[in-house]
């Protein structure tokens, strides 16, 4: 029962608006991780990880992945994706991390090097509690 109302809940979560086709890049990024659902709806790229807590390191690490991502090779690339937020979530939707600005965010973490870096991501990145991005 209570993995079905979780799923319930997941569904409201990702359901609220249209969904946009997420970049075989991307997919194929985040395939090793455990990731429980990924939707791109409106601009925001949804990623649930099947953990209970999404840490601020773990937001991090991911993060920074899929900024270099579009520099690895083209088939990591984004395509022509519309991302302008990347909201990466724990396994019910209710918790987690933020980075608006999306793909732009991204082009410029990855201008910056080493401690610019982080303390570039250190000032956009936003908490999300009880599903909403906090200011």
């Amino acid at each position: 029962m209570r993995k079905w109302l979780a799923g319930v809940g997941m569904c409201a979560v990702f359901t609220g608006a249209a969904a946009d086709a997420i970049p075989e890049g991307i997919k194929a990024w985040m395939k090793p991780n455990k990731v429980r659902v990924m939707q791109l709806a409106d601009g925001v790229l949804s990623i649930a990880f099947d953990v209970p807590l999404v840490s601020e390191e773990l937001f991090r690490f991911h993060i920074k992945g899929l900024c270099q991502a579009p520099l690895v090779s083209n088939r990591y690339g984004w395509g022509n994706a519309r991302i302008q937020r990347i909201d990466l979530l724990n396994d019910i939707g209710a918790q987690g991390w933020a980075l608006p600005g999306g793909r732009a965010s991204c082009e410029r973490l990855n201008s910056l090097g080493g401690t610019a870096a982080d303390a570039y991501l250190t000032s956009q990145q936003r908490p999300i509690r009880a599903g909403r991005v906090q200011d």
